[in-house]
């Protein structure tokens, strides 16, 4: 199974007015280090803090295939001039050559993402994951369609 976050409304979403800090990645294709931040031409940022370890409530770990878990916030903050739909909003996790698992987890995780980030605006949301290998974790985050996607690892 892919791990993969649909973005849809939510209503304890967070979305707050922020000011779009200077990129930390040089270009669109280079692979960013977890905890940077990844900036597109249009001024539209995403950051992957570090994977933490996660403890998932035991009726989750009971129902996932892996034994270790980990744990990002995503953050999306919209410096362009325009809302960005998070409709086909992605986030995917590998470890070790193995599709990493979702963990939906209500009040371990969460919230949802938005359904779109107004202009001047973020979002911010925890991901968990079960992995493969804690230390080998890559996360893709494909933000629209036709747009390069940005990748985190260690």
């Amino acid at each position: 199974m892919t791990a993969s976050t649909a973005a849809a409304a939510h209503p304890s979403s967070t979305a707050t007015t922020t000011s779009v800090a200077a990129p930390t990645t040089p270009a669109a294709n280079s692979p960013a280090r977890f905890g940077t931040t990844h900036r597109w031409s249009d001024g539209v940022t995403v950051k992957v803090t570090k994977p933490v370890p996660f403890w998932p409530s035991g009726w989750v770990r009971e129902v996932n295939t892996f034994t270790h878990f980990m744990v990002v916030m995503v953050t999306i903050k919209n410096g362009s001039g325009a809302a960005v739909d998070l409709a086909d909003l992605q986030v995917l996790g590998r470890s070790a050559g193995a599709d990493a698992d979702p963990v939906h987890d209500p009040g371990k995780v969460g919230p949802a993402p938005p359904a779109r980030v107004s202009s001047g605006k973020s979002a911010a949301f925890r991901l968990a994951m079960g992995v493969k290998k804690p230390g080998n974790l890559q996360v893709r985050v494909i933000l629209t369609p036709g747009r390069t996607a940005a990748v985190f690892g260690p």
